[in-house]
């Protein structure tokens, strides 16, 4: 198995769901209005509605990991350029309907891209192993990202900055991944 998979979807995966259990507390110590906060995941998980669908039918056009890897691009981009200096109303919803976008092509693309790299008789076995994986860094990436808002004072630049920092550093190593597969090559879908 490609351990590279494994091993940067513990990265992406401490980033990538600190937004989910902290977006409602930091848009409420940002300004925006407590009947509109409340709603927030809610609204993040509708736009990820329509991530999980529209990359993907993109993703069987022009390859699965191109399109996989773009998304955690834009979704770290979206991370460290939006969610971290935005305040205010406004700039809080963009950035959930955006985030709620990407991350869902982020989640909906890796198991495709686990199976485009395996034999057929081991997927069951490498999503199985892979998600495994996944849980150990879901589970330990928000009580991190707690304990820096601790540290941060009740502050949340520090924890974005560092589900950022993860998400980051997750594309990195699917970047090269993409580019040992040859996602570099003229005409190669990959």
């Amino acid at each position: 198995m490609n351990h590279h998979v494994l091993n940067n979807n513990q990265l992406t995966n401490l980033g990538i769901f600190i937004p989910f259990t902290f977006v409602i507390v930091a848009a409420r110590g940002r300004g925006v209005p407590e009947d509109l906060a409340k709603y927030l995941v809610a609204i993040l998980n509708a736009a990820s509605t329509f991530g999980r669908t529209i990359p993907n039918y993109y993703a069987d056009k022009v390859g699965r990991f191109t399109v996989f890897v773009g998304c955690c691009f834009i979704t770290t981009i979206f991370l460290l350029g939006i969610w971290l200096p935005v305040s205010g109303t406004g700039g809080i919803v963009t950035f959930t309907v955006l985030f709620g976008f990407s991350s869902g092509a982020v989640f909906s693309l890796l198991p495709a891209c686990l199976a485009q790299i395996s034999e057929i008789q081991k997927i069951g076995v490498r999503n199985g192993v892979l998600f495994s994986v996944n849980a150990v860094a879901v589970l330990i990436g928000s009580p991190i990202a707690g304990e820096l808002i601790s540290h941060d004072h009740g502050k949340f630049r520090t924890m974005q900055g560092f589900s950022g920092a993860m998400l980051a550093a997750g594309f990195i190593v699917y970047l090269s991944l993409w580019i040992k597969l040859g996602g570099l090559k003229k005409g190669v879908k990959v």
